[in-house]
Order: structure tokens, then C-alpha cells, then sequence
């Protein structure tokens, strides 16, 4: 006897096996699109710190605040074309915070960093 096409039984177990691997797979999915879009905030938020220090460099002083999704026009020159305080459903905000003795004075920002190949001394 020929027999053409697929039984019920056959599609069914085909659909349950496609369910059970989907139902694996879709949380996996969206991890990996959440870790994404935390990397592109996060990829955001160093050209803006890049910016904030290309423009204290240049003028000695921070921009002033400004309001939610608002690019500081101080930081326009120093980000990247097209740049925008937002991404997907997040807003970014550029305040200007001031320490108890007030803004860095002179222009001066000092970073304390050590390299793994640089040879350490005692003094």
C-alpha cells in the first residue's frame, strides 16, 4: 500500500518537539537582548564622560545641567554625530554635580592608575 503525507501522530510530535525547543530557546533570546541594551547604555555613557572631559579640558569647567533627553550644547563638538540622550525606553540626564569644596578648580583632574607592566618602586 502507498501512502502519502504525515498522520496526525507524526505532526503532532513534530510540533511538540518545535514547542519544547522554542520554549528553551526564548529566554536565552531575551537575556542576550537585555545584556545588548545594557551594553549600548553603558557604550553611551563613556562617550559622555569621553565628552565631559574633552570639554573640561578645553574650558576648564563642566557644562552646565540640563533636562532630560537635552544634549549639552558644551558637548555637541566632543560626541559622536548624531548623538542623542535616549536609547529604545531610557533617558539620560547630564547634571552637574559639585563637591563640598565645589567644582575642580585650575582645570586639573587627577586619575590614579597603575599598569601591570610598569615596574613599581619603593620610596
Amino acid at each position: 500500500m502507498n501512502r502519502r503525507g504525515f498522520t496526525f501522530i507524526e505532526i503532532l510530535l513534530v510540533t511538540v518537539i518545535v514547542g519544547i525547543l522554542a520554549n528553551l530557546a526564548i529566554p536565552y533570546y531575551m537575556a542576550a537582548k537585555i545584556k545588548a541594551d545594557a551594553a549600548v547604555v553603558i557604550a553611551d555613557f563613556n562617550a559622555i564622560k569621553v565628552a565631559a572631559f574633552d570639554g573640561f579640558a578645553k574650558n576648564g569647567t563642566y557644562p552646565a545641567s540640563t533636562g532630560w533627553r537635552v544634549v549639552p550644547p558644551a558637548l555637541v563638538a566632543s560626541l559622536p554625530d548624531g548623538f542623542e540622550f535616549t536609547y529604545r525606553t531610557a533617558s539620560y540626564r547630564w547634571r552637574r554635580w559639585a563637591t563640598a569644596e565645589g567644582l575642580p578648580q585650575g582645570g586639573v583632574i587627577r586619575h590614579s592608575w597603575r599598569s601591570k607592566s610598569a615596574p613599581t618602586t619603593a620610596s
